[in-house]
């Protein structure tokens, strides 16, 4: 029996490795080639593979088998049921656990060997003493060596090293195993080797978009800044020699090279957003949101509450101060009435925090609810009301970069409300 232990023993352990390596590469054809390899040993009932919470993640069970047992494994992994051996292990990789393995191999054949042929079989055992004992070491040498470099492959892919694989050089089980095992480093390999390509082209892409930052605050808002003192120069000079017309377009200009400031200052706000040095720290959101309020100092034609239950994150002081201020100074800016009504909300789920800024403006209409967060769109023209348009977008990549989501509800003449969520962790 023991003999029979060892090797289902060895079996399953094999196949909840390979099945471990596949999970954790996501290389779903290895657990296929795990399946195949394993239902060649034609003792094989049937094989389980179950996840951590012991959902059925795949099977093989030819005969339709019963595949639970009344008895549980809590003294030792194996249990012997009639002419059924049950073995249960650990589907583990670097210390990470996946699921448990339950294989059944049939006993059946064994033991109807060893009462129908018991003379034969002493027979045999002392006729092959001798040389049985030789081919016994020469096959254990063997089936040892190939076990070892299985397990130093193994320790190296668990360390990281990818330069080490499987010396193939038998057709057998153990051979078909090394082959399975090749098989997902190589796919491990591949698949590094993209991420690796992936994360070069993202750091290439990031590199140009801050070259490009600085690029715009330097040769855009130079020129910029040149023709607004000069405008103000000239304004000056013919101050007595300018009609109304003239002076309006004087107005004019600088109007649009501070609008013109406004909207390149959005740019470089936008491509700040999402830098991996971004400072993470606790914040107290009952101090920042008081804090947004006094900056915005709304008059008193407006009132805003806010709830005694606003919690402590872990964020970017500067960011979320960004995201209440754009969207409480969005509710005044907004406003077509001159007065209102702005109310902060906070819900606690199991694993974020969904907050609610409401006011009851004029609304946003169903069709325009995606355009508000587009970069420089705005529902009104920038001569009727002076926006950029890019406090919404940066509002949302802000939110989104920390694994949030916003979102608007809202209708014509109901008001709207900015629904958006925050992470606990």
């Amino acid at each position: 029996m023991a003999i029979t232990k060892e090797k289902v023993k060895i079996q399953a352990e094999s196949i909840a490795f390979g099945v471990g390596l596949a999970l954790n590469s996501g290389n779903f054809l290895g657990i296929s080639n795990m399946i195949n390899w394993a239902k060649k040993d034609s003792a094989l009932l049937f094989m389980v593979i179950t996840d951590t919470e012991g959902e059925e993640l795949t099977s093989y069970n030819p005969q339709k088998l019963k595949t639970t047992v009344n008895n549980t494994f809590e003294q030792e992994n194996f249990i012997l049921l009639g002419d059924q051996l049950y073995a249960q292990v650990p589907i583990t990789y670097l210390n990470e656990k996946y699921g448990k393995l339950l294989v059944c191999y049939s006993l059946e054949e064994t033991f109807c060997n060893i009462h129908q042929n018991s003379i034969t079989t002493v027979y045999i055992i002392l006729c092959i003493l001798l040389g049985g004992v030789l081919i016994a070491l020469i096959f254990s040498n063997f089936i040892s060596k190939s076990l070892i470099e299985l397990k130093i492959v193994a320790n190296n892919i668990a360390k990281g090293k990818r330069d080490l694989a499987v010396n193939v050089d038998s057709t057998d089980e153990v051979g078909e195993l090394g082959n399975a095992v090749n098989e997902m480093l190589n796919a491990l390999i591949k698949s590094e080797q993209e991420i690796k390509a992936k994360t070069d082209e993202l750091a290439r892409s990031n590199k140009e978009l801050t070259d490009f930052s600085y690029v715009v605050s330097h040769d855009l808002k130079a020129p910029l800044r040149a023709i607004f003192t000069l405008s103000n120069f000239l304004e000056e000079d013919l101050h007595s020699k300018l009609d109304e017309e003239t002076e309006n377009n004087f107005r004019l200009l600088k109007s649009r090279v501070s609008r013109m400031q406004d909207l390149i200052n959005g740019i470089l706000e936008y491509s700040r957003v999402g830098r991996r040095d971004t400072i993470l720290a606790l914040i107290d959101l009952q101090q920042t949101v008081q804090e947004v309020i006094e900056v915005v100092h709304p008059d008193s034609n407006f009132s805003i509450f806010i709830p005694d239950n606003l919690p402590t994150i872990k964020y970017n002081k500067v960011r979320i101060y960004q995201v209440f201020q754009n969207i409480i100074s969005n509710a005044i800016m907004h406003n077509d009435v001159g007065k209102g009504r702005i109310e902060l909300a906070v819900q606690e789920n199991n694993s974020f925090y969904t907050f609610t800024i409401k006011d009851d403006g004029p609304g946003i209409a169903p069709r325009d609810q995606e355009k508000i967060f587009g970069i420089f769109q705005t529902l009104k023209s920038k001569d009727e009301l002076e926006s950029t348009g890019v406090g919404l977008t940066i509002v949302r990549k802000i939110i989104e970069d920390r694994g949030g989501e916003i979102r608007v509800k809202s209708d014509l003449g109901e008001g709207a409300a900015f629904i958006f969520t925050i992470p606990k962790d």
